[in-house]
């Protein structure tokens, strides 16, 4: 934390230092001490203040200050030192040897901030006045569960876009006298809400901040009865579900965005997207991978077409079915999901991995608006970066399996699942997306989800030829030609992912062993091995 903020300080001084000449800063627009007021609680002409007194080595004369600030009359200076002072981040002004008034940092304030210790600092400052929910809520923001990308962004919106007064934080402290858990309700809310038009629910509250069961009740209760404070005045609606059966989800009225937020737009819900979208980079290296000549062939066509900037302006000019849906098929360890892995590390795409077996047990219930949720987000996430992130499906014939007659509720929600699933499959295809699904075997999949596709790879074996060369080329400083062959009469047929396997077991043992066995001999053991497991 201590780097995090001698950095706020560091980029907010560069900025500043940037803008010198420019007569009306726009103090909101730079990001960097936008984001340290936010932290430490404090208005944006006193985080500027503050910033110049600290890259000051925590002590500035007051005409100084003055000339570091030019945006400011010596009237603001005074005012923002006052309310410094009264946050106790400084002491007051006093005269040097030469009679210059002189403005220095707390003692205590100084030592928090090189510890990095922002609670102890938002604890610096008495209780009272709108400050008091101000450092309530960066105190709440920067502990626990609440310590995310996504509350981080939304809370730098929510300071830099509010109008002087607060109005929405003053509100939730109204809420509020000994607990937090209407405060955290509604944070919830107004942050979903604003980032994807998301509805929330008690369960998505449980799942962020731990309270009592009591407490959950208590709130459950109310808002069942449309008793809660939020919902009686209008601000608060139910959006979805079934009040007596379910946790209801919630969203703020059009009154409460009018009311709470009125600097924000609530219709165009991706522009927080970008801290708090879901699919994020794979973090993965790129793997020697070798394939059959035939599969080569119809993957290396994806892999160019999947490129950076290349599927972006394919959309641009493609007439229809702009969509990349590709399915692979094949037996285990024969590469499909090493294959993704691979195109994701190649193209450094933003990447989202659902296991279908998780979605269906996961999900229950309400697996068809997650399903929903997701490809909502895939929409925005393109909107506001303009570039296509993959959605990888694994084990996609758990999910996209053939549908079955409606005999029980679970047949009935897993239509539902699949309904909604082939209709934001479509959507992908017709618009434009890219979906990579894998799977052990094509059979079981349902007919109209198989004609969405758009490319069918099946992935298969090595034929001796090409098991040698994946040997060599995997440990080119251990195997020639004639030892890889040897091992190919040894182990017998291998799919690709079985020698990878023993390959990254055989470096480890010569980590370990130091190389105290001959370096065939030591594969032939791990290769047996493999081939007993493999034929279990």
């Amino acid at each position: 934390m201590a780097n995090l903020l001698k950095k706020q300080v560091e980029k907010s001084y560069t900025e500043l230092c940037a803008n010198l000449l420019v007569l009306d800063v726009k103090f909101r627009k730079i990001k960097p001490l936008a984001r340290f007021a936010r932290m430490l609680a404090v208005e944006l002409n006193d985080a500027a203040t503050l910033v110049m007194i600290i890259t000051s080595k925590g002590r500035v004369e007051r005409k100084v200050l003055g000339q570091l600030l030019p945006w400011f009359t010596d009237a603001q200076i005074t005012e923002s030192v006052s309310r410094l002072r009264s946050h106790l981040f400084v002491r007051g002004t006093s005269p040097n040897l030469r009679g210059d008034e002189v403005v220095q940092l707390n003692n205590e304030f100084k030592q928090a901030f090189n510890r990095g210790d922002v609670i102890k600092i938002l604890e610096l400052s008495p209780e009272g006045g709108s400050h008091s929910i101000m450092a309530y809520v960066a105190r709440c923001t920067r502990q626990g569960p609440y310590e995310t990308e996504e509350w981080d962004y939304f809370m730098d919106h929510l300071w830099t876009s509010q109008s002087e007064d607060h109005e929405f934080l003053r509100y939730i402290d109204d809420l509020e006298f000994m607990d937090t858990i209407q405060l955290s309700f509604m944070l919830l809310i107004a942050a979903n809400h604003y980032f994807t038009g998301d509805s929330t629910n008690l369960r998505d509250l449980k799942e962020l901040v731990r309270y009592s069961e009591s407490d959950i009740r208590e709130l459950s209760m109310d808002i069942v009865r449309n008793q809660w404070k939020p919902i009686a005045q209008g601000y608060v609606e139910i959006a979805e579900g079934n009040t007596l059966f379910s946790s209801p989800g919630l969203k703020l009225t059009q009154l409460g965005i009018d009311t709470f937020f009125p600097d924000l737009d609530f219709n165009d819900t991706i522009q927080g997207i970008g801290a708090a979208s879901p699919f994020k980079p794979f973090s993965g290296d790129l793997k020697n991978l070798r394939f059959s000549d035939r599969i080569q062939e119809k993957v290396d066509s994806i892999e160019q077409l999947l490129e950076l900037g290349v599927y972006e302006d394919f959309v641009k000019v493609a007439p229809s079915h702009k969509g990349i849906l590709v399915l692979l098929y094949g037996k285990p360890g024969t590469g499909k999901t090493a294959w993704c892995e691979n195109i994701l590390a190649k193209t450094r795409r933003p990447m989202l991995a659902i296991n279908s077996s998780t979605v269906i047990s996961k999900w229950v219930g309400e697996s068809a608006s997650q399903i929903r949720k997701i490809f909502d987000r895939y929409r925005a996430h393109v909107k506001h970066y303009g570039t296509y992130p993959v959605i990888l499906l694994n084990e996609a014939d758990q999910i996209l399996g053939k549908r079955t007659d409606i005999s029980s509720s679970t047949d009935q929600e897993f239509n539902s699942i699949q309904g909604a699933l082939l209709e934001c499959i479509e959507g992908l295809l017709l618009e434009g997306g890219l979906l990579l699904a894998t799977t052990n075997t094509k059979d079981h999949l349902d007919e109209a989800f198989g004609r969405r596709f758009t490319d069918i790879v099946e992935f298969t074996g090595l034929d001796a030829k090409e098991q040698i060369g994946l040997w060599q080329a995997l440990l080119p400083e251990v195997l020639n030609e004639y030892q890889a062959e040897y091992l190919l009469d040894v182990l017998g047929p291998l799919e690709p992912g079985y020698i990878q396997n023993i390959v990254s077991k055989y470096h480890r043992q010569l980590f370990l062993n130091r190389g105290s066995s001959a370096p065939l001999d030591l594969l032939v053991e791990l290769g047996l091995n493999a081939r007993g497991l493999n034929a279990a």
